[in-house]
C-alpha cells in the first residue's frame, strides 16, 4: 500500500506572515497585529489562490484575536472577520482547490492546520 505524500499548497511567504500573526497575538500587540494585516494584504495580490486564501483566513482569525485582546465585542471587527473568512472560502470553492490536512496536527503554526472557521466566531454569529 502506497502512502499519499503531503504537498504542503501555502507558500513560504504566507506561512510567514501567518507566523507573525501568531507571534504578534501571542504578545497581545494590537498595533503590529494592524500593521502586519496591511502587510498581509498587499502580500496576498502577489500570491497564488491557495496562499491567498490562507492570508484572508488568517486575517479573519486576526480580526477575533484583537476583539478578544481589546475584550470587546466591536461590531466593525466582526464584520472584517466574516468578510476576510468568507473571502477565504470564495477562493477556495471558485478554484475547487481541496487543502489536505496537514499530517502534523502539532504544527507551531495554529492558522496553518486545518481549522473550521465557525468555532473562531461568537456563538450567535454561528448559523446552521
Amino acid at each position: 500500500m502506497h502512502s499519499k505524500k503531503y504537498i504542503d499548497p501555502f507558500s513560504e511567504k504566507s506561512k510567514n506572515i501567518s507566523k507573525q500573526f501568531d507571534d504578534a497575538t501571542v504578545n497581545k500587540n494590537v498595533e503590529k497585529l494592524y500593521s502586519l494585516i496591511d502587510q498581509a494584504k498587499e502580500l496576498a495580490q502577489t500570491e497564488d489562490i491557495a496562499s491567498q486564501a490562507q492570508i484572508y483566513y488568517s486575517i479573519g482569525t486576526v480580526y477575533g484575536d484583537i476583539a478578544s485582546i481589546n475584550q470587546t465585542s466591536d461590531e466593525e471587527l466582526i464584520k472584517k472577520q466574516l468578510y476576510y473568512f468568507r473571502k477565504s472560502i470564495s477562493l477556495i470553492q471558485l478554484s475547487k482547490l481541496r487543502i489536505p490536512e496537514h499530517p502534523d496536527s502539532n504544527s507551531g503554526n495554529i492558522r496553518t492546520r486545518n481549522r473550521k472557521y465557525p468555532d473562531t466566531l461568537p456563538a450567535k454569529l454561528i448559523v446552521k
